[in-house]
């Protein structure tokens, strides 16, 4: 009985157990439906407004500046440090690979072009302003005193203008050759003599043995012309030197430099003489007319001493090695004193006689005047080793571009 009467109860119980609590929650939906426009419109504003001064004064400092150093301490720092890696690697090469077309096919000369007028009209003039005091007292200055102590820029200066001085000399000389040969031609025309042959090129026995010689392991040198001075001294008719038609000086140049050696000794003797008959006749009150005629012959006397001087010394005069010629003997050797001194003085004696017999040179093979005969010398043009290696060079680039364009092999470039 009591247990059939608490199984009972128990089933009676749960029943009424969930009916009230469907009632219930019905209810409190009811109620909360009910409540829900009073709590939106009225009570949340009121707690809101009652919790907000408290939030802002207390609460929300608290908070950041509770975070705040966690965040500066460690959020922060690791965020940078895992960030910074990752953009070094990765992000930044891939911003500046998509970028770097873009720059500079569109934006950096859109940026050029707008900025021209502004760098033209302003900023390049200003910059130029205000550098170029600067410039002009410190750097210049200084660059300049560098540039000149140093030797290198000094040998090189010395260098350029002392070639550059001979280029122009060799030029006029090889002009002065040319006029030479045109008088020549047309006083061997008027004597109704054939052309003069032109002998044996000193520059092409240089070229041939190029040629013939193996010439990777030979280069050609000035000494390849020093070499064959013995044998050209013995040919019967010396071969022309480099940029000469002919081996002997024409009348043109041997007059030319004649008149040099003239005009420039008559000069510093009779300013000499002038200046010593100034000086007697302020001592002696006046000069003696006999003193005078001594030093008047003495004077005279100085240009033959001077030519003979010169031919025995060096074969050369400052006219004669102005316009590029020598004095010598049939073997190349310089004349002798005596020999050297008789040719100056019976040349200025007989100054006309020599000039007037000059015209025996147009039919004699090494252009000799009556002079030359009598004591057995020559004239011949000198080319100094400077321009003898660039027309070495000049020929055989010229013999290399013949050979490429007739098909031949060009031979290896010999080293001048």
């Amino acid at each position: 009985m009591d247990g059939a009467l608490n199984a009972t109860v128990g089933r009676v119980g749960h029943q009424m157990t969930e009916a009230a609590l469907d009632v219930t929650g019905a209810t409190a939906q009811q109620i909360i439906a009910d409540l829900e426009p009073y709590l939106i419109e009225e009570a949340v504003p009121r707690i809101l407004e009652g919790i907000t001064p408290y939030l802002v004064t207390t609460g929300v400092p608290g908070i950041v500046d509770g975070l705040t150093e966690h965040l500066v301490s460690q959020t922060v720092p690791e965020i940078v440090s895992g960030l910074t890696d990752y953009l070094v690697e990765v992000t930044v090469p891939e911003i500046v690979i998509g970028l770097t077309p873009r720059l500079v096919e569109d934006l950096l000369p859109e940026i050029l072009v707008q900025l021209e007028p502004y760098l033209e009209a302003e900023l390049v003039p200003r910059i130029v302003d205000g550098l170029m005091p600067k410039i002009r007292n410190d750097i210049v200055p200084t660059v300049l005193e560098d540039i000149v102590d140093d030797p290198r820029v000094r040998d090189l200066i010395r260098e350029q203008s002392q070639g550059l001085f001979l280029d122009a000399l060799e030029s006029l000389r090889e002009n002065m050759a040319d006029v030479d040969d045109v008088a020549d031609g047309v006083g061997r025309r008027l004597l109704r003599r054939p052309r003069r042959p032109e002998p044996q090129h000193a520059l092409d026995l240089v070229v041939e043995a190029t040629e013939a010689a193996d010439t990777r392991s030979r280069s050609v040198r000035l000494d390849d012309l020093v070499e064959q001075r013995r044998a050209l001294a013995a040919m019967p008719a010396q071969p022309s030197p480099p940029g000469r038609e002919h081996a002997y000086a024409g009348a043109v140049t041997r007059l030319l430099g004649f008149g040099i050696d003239v005009t420039a000794i008559g000069w510093l003797v009779s300013q000499g003489l002038s200046a010593i008959v100034s000086l007697l006749d302020r001592l002696l009150d006046p000069a003696p007319d006999v003193l005078i005629g001594a030093l008047t012959m003495a004077a005279a006397a100085m240009l033959p001493v001077y030519l003979g001087l010169c031919w025995w010394i060096m074969g050369r005069s400052l006219g004669s090695w102005l316009v590029g010629t020598r004095v010598c003997m049939p073997d190349g050797r310089n004349p002798g004193f005596l020999r050297a001194l008789v040719r100056a003085w019976v040349g200025m004696v007989g100054i006309i006689v020599w000039v007037v017999t000059g015209v025996v040179s147009l039919v004699d093979p090494k252009r000799r005047t009556v002079l030359d005969l009598l004591l057995h010398t020559e004239v011949r043009y000198v080319v100094p080793d400077v321009q003898q290696r660039r027309y070495i060079r000049s020929a055989l680039l010229e013999a290399s571009k013949q050979a490429s364009s007739e098909g031949a092999p060009a031979p290896s470039r010999p080293t001048v």
